[in-house]
C-alpha cells in the first residue's frame, strides 16, 4: 500500500482541496471580482465558504459585495419597487391615513417613470433588509410558478412532465414580472392596512378612517398602465386562492383529527360548553369571508408562514389571525371603475383615437416595460396599455389569470398553442380545467353533525335551536 503513492484525491487536479488551494494562491483583487460579481447569493455564500482566503475579502468588503450582488439577484428593472416595499415595511404602524398615503405615492410615483432608475443601496443594513424580504418575494414566486406555470405547459402536447419550475428555470423577463407584481403587493398591503381594534385604541381627535376603494384605486392602481394592474390582479387572485386552500386543509385537518375520537364527539354537551363554539368552526364558508380577507392584507412574511404550514402549526397561525376583520382592500379596488380624471389625461385621449380609428396595436417583444404578447392577444391586439376598465368589465380576465397570462414570454406561449386559440374560448376551459378552489359548503361542525347523526349520537337539546 505504502509503494503507491500518493492517494487518488491528491491526484486528482479538479478535486475540492485542489480546488481551495488554487483559490488560496489567487491575488485578493481577483478574488474581491470573483465574490462581487457572482450571480446570486447562493452562488456568493458558497464563494465565502469555499475559501478562507474569500472570506477574508467578503469580510474587508462586505457592504459592497452585498449589494452589488443583491441588486443583481433582485434584477435591476425590479430593484426600485423592492426598495419601496421595504420602505414601506418601516410605517410605524402599519398603514397609512389617506394624506399621508398620498404623500407618500407622490414620493413613490417620481420614481417610476420612464427612465428612472433605482437609486444605489447605501447601506450593509439596507441590502440585509432587502435581502430578507427578497426571500419571502422569492418564495412566493416559486409557489406561484409551480401553481400556474404547469397550467400554461399542459396545454401542450410537448410539454416536459418532469420539469422544476424554480425562479431559476423561467427567463429573467418572466421573473422580473413577477417580482414586480408581489413587490407592488407588499406595498399596497403597507400603505392601506387598516386596523380597527388599534385605531379605536387612539384618543377620537387622532383616530382615521380606511381609505375606500375607489381611493386605493385612484391613487396607487391608476399610477400603472392597464396590463401592469393585471399582474396585481393576478397575484391577488392568487393570494385568495392559496388562503382558502389552506382554510380547506385546516378544515380538513380538524374534521379527521376529531372524528378519529371515540363517540359523541362533544355533542351531548351544550352548544356553549363545547369546541365547536369557535369561528374555525362556525365560520368561512365562502371564498369572500370576512376572516380570509383579513388574512390576504397581511404582510408578506405572515402569508408566507401560513403557506408553509400544516395540521397544528397552521391552526395556531390562523387562528391569531381569524378574530380580525378587513375593510375595502385590492380585492374591492380592482372592481372600481377608473375616476373622471383617469379619463381626461393626453394619454386617454390618443387612446380613444386609436380605438375609434381601429388601430392594431404590434407585440414589440418580450420587454419588461411593454405588454407581453397574452395581454394584446387577450385584448385582440386593440390599443389596451391605458387603465380605463376596472376588473369586472372584462369578464374573460377571471380565466386567464388561473394561468397568469400577463406574465410569460412570447416563445413560452406559443409553444403552449394558447396564441392560436380564442382567448374567450380559453378563459372558459381555464376556469373548468383545473377548476379554482372552492370553499367547503358545509363547516366543520356541520360535517362532525352529519358524522354523529350516522352514529346515533344523542344531540344535547340546545342544538335543536342552532
Amino acid at each position: 500500500m505504502g509503494g503507491q503513492g500518493p492517494s487518488k484525491l491528491n491526484q486528482n487536479p479538479y478535486s475540492l482541496a485542489s480546488r481551495v488551494t488554487s483559490l488560496e494562491d489567487l491575488v485578493p483583487d481577483v478574488l474581491f471580482l470573483m465574490l462581487i460579481n457572482a450571480p446570486n447569493m447562493q452562488v456568493l455564500w458558497g464563494f465565502i465558504r469555499a475559501s478562507p482566503r474569500m472570506y477574508s475579502v467578503f469580510r474587508n468588503q462586505r457592504e459592497h459585495i452585498l449589494s452589488a450582488v443583491i441588486a443583481r439577484e433582485i434584477g435591476p428593472g425590479v430593484l426600485y419597487e423592492a426598495q419601496s416595499a421595504l420602505r414601506s415595511s418601516y410605517f410605524e404602524p402599519r398603514g397609512l391615513a389617506k394624506p399621508q398615503a398620498q404623500e407618500w405615492i407622490n414620493i413613490y410615483q417620481a420614481g417610476i417613470g420612464p427612465g428612472q432608475t433605482a437609486p444605489s443601496l447605501q447601506s450593509d443594513s439596507e441590502s440585509i433588509a432587502l435581502w430578507h424580504q427578497h426571500r419571502d418575494v422569492k418564495f412566493m414566486t416559486e409557489l406561484y410558478i409551480r401553481e400556474r406555470l404547469p397550467i400554461v405547459n399542459d396545454t401542450s402536447s410537448k410539454a416536459n412532465l418532469h420539469r422544476e419550475y424554480t425562479v431559476e428555470n423561467i427567463s429573467g423577463v418572466e421573473r422580473s414580472r413577477l417580482y414586480r407584481a408581489f413587490y407592488r403587493f407588499i406595498t399596497y398591503g403597507n400603505l392601506f392596512y387598516f386596523d380597527d381594534k388599534r385605531n379605536e385604541k387612539k384618543p377620537k381627535k387622532i383616530r382615521t378612517n380606511y381609505v375606500e376603494a375607489i381611493d386605493q384605486s385612484s391613487m396607487f392602481l391608476e399610477l400603472f398602465p392597464a396590463w401592469q394592474v393585471e399582474e396585481l390582479s393576478c397575484v391577488n387572485d392568487f393570494i385568495h386562492d392559496q388562503i382558502l386552500e389552506r382554510w380547506n386543509r385546516l378544515e380538513d385537518y380538524l374534521y379527521t383529527s376529531i372524528a378519529a375520537e371515540p363517540a359523541p364527539w362533544g355533542f351531548d354537551k351544550p352548544p356553549w360548553w363545547s369546541r365547536y363554539d369557535d369561528e374555525v368552526f362556525l365560520q368561512m364558508k365562502t371564498r369572500h369571508g370576512e376572516w380570509q380577507d383579513y388574512l390576504a392584507v397581511l404582510s408578506i412574511s405572515e402569508l408566507r408562514k401560513i403557506f408553509a404550514a400544516n395540521d397544528d402549526n397552521l391552526e395556531q397561525i390562523l387562528r391569531k389571525h381569524i378574530p380580525n376583520l378587513t375593510y375595502e382592500f385590492l380585492d374591492q379596488a380592482l372592481d372600481e371603475e377608473p375616476t373622471p380624471s383617469a379619463l381626461l389625461t393626453p394619454e386617454f385621449r390618443e387612446h380613444e383615437q386609436a380605438v375609434a380609428g381601429g388601430l392594431m396595436v404590434d407585440f414589440q417583444g418580450d420587454i419588461l416595460d411593454k405588454a407581453n404578447q397574452a395581454w394584446l392577444w387577450a385584448h385582440r391586439f386593440h390599443p389596451c396599455d391605458c387603465y380605463v376598465y376596472c376588473r369586472r368589465d372584462f369578464p374573460i380576465g377571471e380565466g386567464l389569470r388561473r394561468f397568469g397570462y400577463v406574465f410569460w414570454d412570447s416563445a413560452r406561449l406559443e409553444k403552449s398553442g394558447l396564441m392560436q386559440k380564442d382567448p374567450a374560448d380559453v378563459a372558459t376551459v381555464m376556469l373548468r380545467e383545473p377548476p379554482r378552489t372552492q370553499g367547503y359548503e358545509k363547516s366543520v361542525e356541520d360535517r362532525l353533525k352529519e358524522l354523529a347523526r350516522s352514529h346515533g349520537v344523542q344531540f344535547h337539546e340546545a342544538y335543536s335551536r342552532r
